[in-house]
């Protein structure tokens, strides 16, 4: 994981511990973050109660933040696999003396990490993140077998990730807490990290085929009209009342940085909205190669209605996390899957 993020890297037994671990490490008074996976804000509220650190919203005003606090950005954001601006955010940390602490799991090495590979992909520390975090817990970086996670420092900008004392810091306090990733685990890691940039460049790019296919027929933008065209409009626009993924937002021309941010795919993650909650919980079930999951990033494809996992979420809210299966395939598989619940829905009515 240092070669691979030309930084430092010590892995953890889960990401809540690498992260854990981080917030210990850096004790900051104040947090700014937004909603996100609700794991983080379990680890922050254990920080509250051991010396009250405050949580801020994630766009409080600038002067609110001081030397040592902390900016915590997931990007892409769970559950919906939309975007944060990387730069902005940093240099509203660092005007206060803050730290960027950078949650991408999301978005790993390859699409948004720093990966060494003839400079393919933006550097999350070009950025200005101080601190950057990916979590393999059957996530992409371990295709879905090791619990592992791994906390890459920021080498320059802020002094206490910088030297060799405060990374033995880290380290010693790594063992004490007990959070060291097994030896089972962290070869299960390094086997998979061989095909890292083969399988997140194709899991993104099924994830855009899908996208561009439910939002063309959420928008009746197909190129071509045929009777399979008219049929999916049909299907996605009275099914299908909202969609999630950064590839959307950077369509607007104001957005740029987004491409900037992620150059070579918008992430394997993304999410819908469907008509009713009952429609977002039956819907996981009639598809055949998705499997019902809360995990994310392997080689197979995953869907989870969030609120099983989540009941802070929109309960019409659908979380799909693709996997490296043929696109024609899983565009198929999702429109069988709302032809049943279009036909269960039907059913409903005319009772």
């Amino acid at each position: 994981m240092s070669s691979i993020t030309n930084g430092r890297a010590l892995c953890y037994s889960t990401g809540l511990s690498a992260l854990f671990a981080a917030y210990t490490h850096l004790r900051p008074n104040k947090i700014s973050i937004g909603g996100g996976y609700h794991g983080t804000h379990g680890v922050i509220a254990i920080h509250n109660r051991m010396y009250g650190v405050q949580k801020l919203p994630l766009d409080c005003p600038e002067e609110e933040l001081g030397e040592g606090d902390v900016i915590h950005i997931e990007t892409p954001f769970n559950p919906t696999g939309e975007v944060f601006d990387l730069t902005y955010y940093a240099e509203k940390a660092h005007r206060r003396g803050a730290i960027l602490v950078v949650d991408a799991t999301f978005a790993p090495p390859g699409l948004q990490g720093e990966y060494r590979s003839a400079n393919r992909c933006h550097r999350l520390r070009q950025s200005g993140a101080n601190l950057h975090h990916n979590s393999p817990y059957s996530k992409t970086l371990s295709n879905t077998e090791p619990i592992s996670s791994c906390t890459p420092g920021r080498n320059t900008l802020v002094a206490t990730l910088t030297s060799s004392a405060e990374f033995s810091s880290l380290w010693n306090d790594r063992m004490d807490l007990g959070s060291v990733m097994g030896n089972m685990e962290s070869w299960l890691t390094v086997r998979s990290l061989r095909t890292l940039e083969l399988r997140v460049t194709r899991q993104s790019s099924n994830a855009q085929t899908l996208i561009d296919w439910l939002d063309a027929a959420k928008n009746n933008t197909f190129e071509s009209k045929s009777e399979q065209n008219e049929e999916d409009v049909k299907l996605v626009s009275s099914l299908v009342t909202d969609m999630f993924h950064a590839s959307l937002k950077a369509k607007d021309p104001k957005k740029d940085w987004i491409k900037k941010q992620m150059p070579n795919g918008y992430g394997p993650v993304f999410a819908i909205h469907l008509a009713t909650p009952e429609l977002a919980r039956r819907f996981p079930s009639y598809l055949e190669l998705f499997h019902h999951a809360t995990s994310l990033g392997g080689v197979e494809s995953l869907v989870e209605w969030r609120a099983m996992s989540d009941d802070t979420i929109d309960r019409r809210l659908v979380r799909i996390s693709v996997g490296v299966e043929h696109p024609d395939d899983l565009v198929q598989d999702v429109r069988q899957a709302l032809r049943k619940l279009d036909s269960w829905r039907k059913q409903q009515e005319g009772k």
